[in-house]
């Protein structure tokens, strides 16, 4: 019970940290979202040089069309992926491979999700990037369950939070908390969901 109610309380602060409101009251403006956040990359796009933030601004296109224009999306991974490749940055190159992977992800392209998935997880750990791998390793995780293959889900999702647990990344402790409760729930077992 204690352990439902420290999870309880995470996701309550993670909905409320991450929210716009939160933003509104600190004096922020909310974050940008769907086609206005797509706008606002495009017209950045012409002003960029041929760099490591260009890369960055493409990587972010992709995630913005990831469902609403997956061809648009994987165009924007794909130019990420020549222009980190062309500037010789793997940590470019990784996030452009997860971005697609993503794409892939949510036009239920499991084959090449995992393809692409695979290729970053192993950019990232030779670069030892430990916030990218976690994120990687989650999204693993995703195709394994939405394929129903629960045991390698599982173990994908429980490595991305040991991941997540040694940065000190709470949401994404939270997340892949939240995805093996969801596999839990898909096999009928609410208690273990819990």
């Amino acid at each position: 019970m204690k352990q439902l109610l420290k999870c309880f309380l995470f996701l309550l602060l993670a909905i409320y940290y991450g929210s716009p409101l939160y933003a509104k009251l600190q004096g922020q403006a909310p974050p940008l979202t769907g086609q206005a956040r797509i706008d606002s990359l495009l017209r950045e796009l012409p002003k960029q040089k041929e760099d490591t933030n260009k890369v960055n601004l493409l990587v972010a296109l992709t995630f913005a069309n990831r469902m609403s224009n997956q061809d648009e999306g994987k165009r924007y991974g794909q130019q990420a992926g020549e222009l980190s490749a062309k500037l010789n940055w793997k940590r470019g190159i990784a996030a452009a491979k997860a971005a697609l992977g993503t794409v892939y992800l949510e036009n239920l392209n499991y084959p090449n999700a995992l393809e692409c998935l695979f290729s970053a997880l192993k950019l990232q750990e030779e670069i030892n990037d430990k916030s990218g791998t976690g994120l990687t390793t989650n999204k693993i995780g995703i195709v394994y369950f939405n394929q129903q293959n629960y045991p390698k889900a599982l173990d994908y999702f429980f490595r991305a939070m040991k991941i997540s647990e040694e940065t000190g990344n709470v949401i994404g402790v939270l997340n892949t908390t939240g995805n093996v409760g969801n596999i839990h729930m898909s096999l009928g077992d609410p208690a273990g969901a819990l």
